[in-house]
């Protein structure tokens, strides 16, 4: 493998001032990485041996079985190349001693630090995320070699495992599309091989066809889920944009008679809808705005990993009684102004409408992490404590707000 595919990292740990993407990079220069890497070629970087120590463990990963996921949907077992139905602990318990590969998929909706991690990684990248967990006994290979219809992040977390990845069969595949590609390239002619150690991370590029084998050690990975938007969610989102669109929602002219050759007069009528929706389509795509749009729709569908915070949830409390201290996961947000004077707050797939004079305490809570309610107040000196605490409250009700101190440590 070509020198220029590896790198050197530190701890993930000792960087938390460093952006979560480029902390993942290690000291790849992000322009480098999205010039002449993403999406065209694998990339080894080389960790720290504890860089993910405060991510993910065997410890976090018995506490996820324990406490989160029994057999379900979410827990699947894989041995040689096959799933292994399990209904209880036993099974799954014989079915690893048989040698099976451990799967928790969407393991962040389980474990408070990785959905922290990854609500980081989206609000800096714009990007939906998911982690996939994978346990592996000794001399094990989990999937068979295949590829994925997105970019993954192999984040080495215990033990070791000897990857194989090949060059792409087909370009820029999707998940639903009409033909896939079903035979893999020569395996002789591997494209980077490598073993990956605790605190390594392996970049594949969505299309490239891999498999993995556990060598000397029970190895525990984290597969980081980078579903970057495609032009086909572009020209979904502008369907939907459509909706209101009256030559859009017209029916096309009914079609009389069988087989696929029509009426010259049918074939006509049909050739004259077509212009109304080019011309539709089109004023979509040479807006100005069109950029700015549809980012903001990415807003509004971004999910909350935690959207649960109680009891503020279910107690309504009055100004008086308001928390001192508020911490905030730092899910992406807009902050925009309208014609009329005031803003629109969009997080977490919400919009709320906010006053001129409390957008300066709305904008503080979302430039930091934590927030008191002296600092609140301090961000809009013309209010008293009764006007703002309205919205600080629905953002706690809605789970984007958390009292301090709160279960776990905030990210500082």
């Amino acid at each position: 493998m070509p020198d220029a595919n590896i790198s050197v990292a530190s701890n993930l740990a000792d960087n938390s001032d460093t952006p979560t993407f480029r902390s993942l990079l290690g000291p790849n220069d992000l322009g480098d990485f999205r010039a002449r890497i993403h999406a065209k070629m694998p990339l080894l970087v080389r960790g720290a041996r504890g860089k993910y120590a405060d991510l993910f463990s065997w410890s976090s990963l018995t506490d996820v079985l324990n406490l989160g996921v029994g057999p379900s949907s979410s827990l699947k077992l894989n041995l040689d190349g096959r799933f292994i139905p399990v209904d209880n602990h036993r099974e799954v318990h014989a079915a690893l001693k048989q040698g099976a590969t451990l799967i928790v998929e969407n393991v962040d909706r389980l474990d408070k630090n990785l959905a922290r991690f990854l609500d980081r990684l989206s609000g800096e990248t714009h990007t939906p995320t998911r982690f996939n967990l994978y346990a592996s006994p000794t001399g094990k290979q989990g999937y068979k070699i295949h590829y994925d219809t997105h970019d993954v992040f192999v984040l080495q977390i215990e033990g070791q495992k000897d990857w194989f990845v090949f060059p792409s069969t087909i370009e820029q595949p999707l998940y639903f599309q009409k033909r896939h590609s079903v035979t893999p390239p020569p395996l002789d002619k591997p494209e980077l091989t490598c073993t990956l150690k605790k605190g390594d991370l392996l970049y594949i590029p969505k299309g490239h066809w891999h498999y993995a084998v556990a060598s000397s050690e029970p190895s525990l990975h984290l597969t980081l889920g980078f579903f970057i938007r495609t032009g086909i969610d572009l020209l979904a989102w502008i369907v939907d944009e459509l909706r209101d669109t009256v030559s859009v929602r017209a029916e096309l002219p009914l079609r009389l008679g069988t087989g696929l050759t029509g009426l010259p007069e049918q074939r006509a009528a049909f050739d004259d809808a077509i212009p109304p929706l080019v011309d539709a389509v089109t004023s979509v795509l040479t807006d100005p705005t069109l950029a700015e749009r549809f980012w903001k729709h990415g807003l509004v569908s971004a999910k909350n990993r935690q959207p649960y915070s109680l009891p503020s949830q279910i107690v309504t409390l009055p100004a008086g009684e308001a928390p001192e201290h508020f911490v905030r996961h730092p899910h992406p947000y807009s902050l925009d102004r309208t014609s009329e004077g005031n803003s629109v707050l969009t997080v977490c797939g919400q919009s709320y409408e906010i006053s001129e004079v409390i957008a300066g305490a709305v904008s503080l809570i979302f430039s930091r992490d934590i927030v008191s309610k002296m600092d609140l107040l301090s961000a809009a000196p013309a209010l008293e404590w009764e006007a703002i605490w309205p919205i600080v409250r629905e953002l706690m009700q809605d789970g984007v707000l958390r009292e301090l101190p709160f279960s776990g440590t905030p990210d500082a």
